[in-house]
């Protein structure tokens, strides 16, 4: 069940934690005040952020030098984008920068898909209700057999399947 929990000496309290399907899931505070996220653990082990997003697009001029740029430079304007292992957003936000016509953001872990939609969607500037964002609960690969769409980029984020351990 979700409730607040404290951390050992000197950590901050975890802001949320739920067990579910894969892993517990924890989130604190990123204590980078440059870096204004929080990081999204899976048993213990960074698994993913949540980045704070206010709907100013310049905020994200960052991504300029990230290698999240690199599908896109090669893409046609507009691109349809696929994004297996959505997490809490990053990736969605680079696309919304990069200027993708759609966003299809898949992610596994339904306790991950309600912080990016409920839990923390103020924070996140409410990512999965763009008007060309479809934040969808499913495996990514399986999705992806199903699905009818042709896409411009695939990016698959996380070609894990925690099917052992989070060791991946």
């Amino acid at each position: 069940s979700k409730h607040l929990r404290t951390g050992g000496p000197g950590a901050s309290p975890p802001l949320f934690t739920e067990w579910g399907p894969f892993f517990r899931i924890d989130v604190v505070n990123n204590s980078d005040p440059a870096a204004p996220s929080k990081i999204v653990l899976h048993d213990g082990l960074i698994g993913s952020t949540l980045q704070e997003f206010r709907g100013d697009f310049s905020a994200l001029d960052r991504f300029d030098t990230d290698s999240r740029r690199l599908p896109f430079a090669l893409a046609k304007p507009n691109a349809k984008e696929l994004i297996i292992g959505a997490a809490g957003g990053h990736e969605i936000l680079a696309g919304l920068y990069f200027g993708a016509g759609s966003i299809t953001a898949v992610e596994i872990n339904p306790v991950t898909c309600s912080l990016v939609r409920e839990t923390f969607a103020d924070f996140t500037g409410h990512l999965a209700n763009y008007p060309n964002v479809r934040y969808v609960n499913d495996e990514g690969r399986s999705f992806l057999a199903r699905c009818k769409d042709r896409f411009d980029i695939i990016n698959f984020v996380s070609p894990d399947s925690y099917s052992a351990t989070n060791a991946a």
